[in-house]
């Protein structure tokens, strides 16, 4: 398994939480009214980031 040192979230994700405290993952995912599956999409392109572009647990490349 990959060793993962994690940066911060992204900007779009706290901004996102701090509106919508109560919001679950398939919440925020589903909501296009909103923005949410823009912060969704950050936080996958911040987590492949963050990765070197590997499955952390697996280790294979990650497809955008």
């Amino acid at each position: 398994m990959k060793r993962v040192i994690k940066g911060p979230p992204p900007p779009s994700l706290s901004d996102y939480v701090t509106i919508f405290p109560e919001a679950t993952w398939e919440d925020m995912s589903y909501d296009n009214t909103l923005g949410g599956s823009q912060v969704a999409h950050d936080c996958r392109e911040q987590t492949i980031s963050n990765q070197g572009g590997l499955c952390a647990y697996c280790e294979r490349r990650i497809s955008s």
